[in-house]
């Protein structure tokens, strides 16, 4: 798995995340971090991991893109793994995430995704009181057809709403248009549309994501 951090101006939760990638119970990892020109000091963060055997790469912008989307594009362009984890700088997660979401894809190769349900955060990392998450949505084994889930859960709103709680096979990404870099707030719901019609999408109906409100 290739876990991609990317950040900006999230130096107070920055730390944390790094630590909290490097703690996964699954461990055959890579992490790639990219710094899109932080005011703080994220940068310093980041290049602190930089002995670490399990970072492969650090790279720090010159400028900033004011586009995440160009990030991910970046950190997946450089990414060995055969399958991708786009781990927000801010958010959070269960150190068995990459675990049990991996479990799900290696027993399903024609899924193109798995995802889990997301505990919502505040900036001081305490629960709040609401879900994005429709309980009604598990059924029998957490695995659809990828057609019908975008049909149905992916038009009227996104219930992939938050790239923290989802890992990915890469091989799909390579036919996904890049018209999603174009947007700046709703290209991420584009690019898991898109992923998702090419195959089979999984759940994991566990809380292991966490995932910060501001």
């Amino acid at each position: 798995v290739s876990v991609i951090i990317p950040g900006y101006n999230h130096a107070p939760f920055l730390k944390k995340r790094i630590e909290g990638v490097l703690a996964q119970t699954y461990h055959n990892i890579e992490v790639i971090m990219l710094d899109d020109f932080s005011t703080d000091n994220s940068a310093e963060i980041m290049q602190s991991y930089k002995e670490d055997e399990r970072v492969s790469h650090i790279i720090i912008n010159d400028k900033n893109t004011g586009n995440t989307f160009k990030q991910w594009e970046k950190g997946i362009s450089l990414a060995k793994g055969e399958y991708i984890w786009i781990a927000e700088s801010d958010d959070d997660a269960s150190p068995d995430f990459l675990t049990f979401l991996m479990k799900k894809l290696l027993e399903y190769p024609d899924a193109t995704l798995a995802f889990c349900r997301s505990q919502m955060i505040d900036t001081d990392g305490k629960p709040l009181n609401y879900s994005w998450d429709e309980t009604k949505r598990y059924k029998g084994r957490g695995v659809y057809e990828g057609k019908d889930f975008c049909l149905h859960r992916m038009v009227y709103k996104n219930l992939l709403y938050n790239a923290s709680m989802i890992v990915f096979r890469k091989q799909f990404y390579h036919n996904i248009n890049n018209a999603y870099q174009n947007y700046r707030h709703s290209g991420d719901w584009l690019f898991w549309f898109e992923m998702g019609m090419q195959g089979k999408v999984c759940e994991v109906p566990e809380e292991l994501n966490r995932f910060r409100q501001h």
